[in-house]
């Protein structure tokens, strides 16, 4: 018996049938892929130990710098925040926020050399996303709407700004050098020198800070 047309289920646009039916009967239906999976720098373990501070200058944005370590290009697609059980951030609502320098526009932003990103930056650039849960204890996982290539050479900043910018975590004890992703993809979380025409990893209000993590973290996919 041939299949009428109509019997055709295409789902999400596919021009070719992903489930076909025999009247009632589901006669054939298409494979569908799994999500792709998503890497971090930290996984599971949030390095050091981190405090909540509630005194930053209102509207403030808290930022972390990560770049390709490989040839590879990936795919940013979200940020993760690390909340600590006795943090008086837990119950607060804000939004993630992302700046991407192409290598060709300036890529990794370096001390010494023009101002990081700053608020209007994160205010007006589209990537601003409001968090889809108030923050709990341990990591809250927010994604962007739109995802963002990685290429060798660029710039990318991940930033949060808390009940209206006042809150932040933050951890001084971590060491000055990159921290690779766990899971070897091959993107890291910026060092911390502070020398000059290097990277640096903390960005506040679009100046840096020294040898600090801000409880931050990427979601990245391979591309």
């Amino acid at each position: 018996m041939l299949l009428n047309t109509a019997d055709a289920v295409h789902l999400g646009g596919n021009p070719e049938a992903d489930r076909v039916y025999l009247g009632s009967n589901l006669v054939f239906q298409k494979e569908i892929g799994s999500p792709a999976t998503e890497h971090s720098v930290f996984g599971v373990n949030a390095p050091g130990v981190l405090t909540s501070h509630n005194d930053a200058a209102l509207n403030s944005w808290i930022a972390q710098q990560y770049y390709v370590t490989t040839a590879t290009a990936l795919t940013v697609v979200g940020a993760r925040i690390y909340v600590p059980s006795d943090s008086s951030m837990i119950g607060l609502g804000g939004f993630i926020g992302l700046a991407r320098r192409p290598v060709a526009s300036g890529g990794i932003w370096l001390e010494g050399q023009g101002p990081a990103p700053n608020q209007s930056v994160f205010e007006g650039n589209g990537a601003k996303t409001e968090f889809t849960a108030s923050l709990v204890a341990g990591w809250n996982e927010f994604h962007y709407s739109t995802a963002y290539s990685l290429l060798p050479g660029d710039g990318l900043v991940i930033g949060y700004t808390v009940d209206n910018g006042k809150y932040y975590l933050y951890n001084n004890g971590m060491n000055n050098t990159r921290y690779d992703d766990v899971d070897g993809v091959g993107f890291a979380l910026a060092e911390a020198t502070g020398n000059q025409g290097t990277p640096n990893r903390c960005i506040y209000n679009g100046g840096f800070t020294q040898s600090r993590w801000y409880g931050l973290d990427i979601l990245v996919t391979e591309a």
